[in-house]
């Protein structure tokens, strides 16, 4: 998860969330068991590839990757940004809790584009009262580039019930069970981001 997706506590406080244990029927467990492996073997495994459980957990990774970006687009519809605007604000909003400056520079930097695509894209977003500029205090050729009290609060309007269900979640593990999905994931990343030499 980037990045903007990411749970984290901003004020400091969760929300209680009642998360009920439900009980599901073996028919109903076997069928999503059929549905999970369907949808893993979206990806390509090697022929005699049988081992159910490992393509259960790839197909239930496979699904929160689609429900993810299912869920990005509709927060962009909702705030009408676009992904770039959304990971500025994101940012921008950990500057500020962290008490850091940042310009226009540090965020062509962290968001990977040039200078002159930030500096429109900030020209959007101040004129949509989500952020504001001001003189920087040492080096009065560039700018500070600051969240609004407006444009945090839409943020949080709207990824804050999204955050604090998440946060729920991962909160409501075992700490050995949550180690274990820190070290799968954490390995699955290393995985993923592995160049194949062979592969062109």
């Amino acid at each position: 998860m980037s990045d903007l997706m990411q749970p984290r506590s901003e004020g400091g406080q969760v929300d209680d969330i009642s998360l009920d244990t439900v009980s599901i029927p073996r028919e109903t467990q076997r069928s999503s068991s059929l549905v999970s492996r369907h949808e893993a073997s979206v990806y390509w495994y090697p022929p005699g590839s049988t081992e159910a459980e490992p393509l259960d957990v790839l197909g239930a990774l496979r699904r929160y990757g689609v429900a993810e970006a299912e869920m990005r687009k509709r927060m962009r519809k909702t705030m009408a940004m676009n992904e770039t605007d959304l990971a500025a604000l994101h940012h921008l909003i950990q500057a500020k809790v962290a008490n850091e400056s940042m310009g226009a520079k540090d965020l062509a930097a962290i968001l990977d584009v040039s200078p002159a695509s930030v500096s429109v894209m900030l020209d959007r977003l101040e004129r949509s009262g989500h952020i504001s500029r001001t003189i920087h205090p040492t080096d009065r050729r560039a700018s500070v580039v600051v969240i609004t009290d407006e444009g945090e609060a839409e943020v949080s309007d709207a990824l804050g019930p999204l955050h604090r269900r998440m946060l729920a979640v991962a909160s409501s593990m075992p700490p050995e069970d949550a180690g274990a999905i820190y070290r799968f994931l954490t390995a699955m990343l290393e995985a993923v981001e592995t160049v194949d030499p062979t592969v062109r």
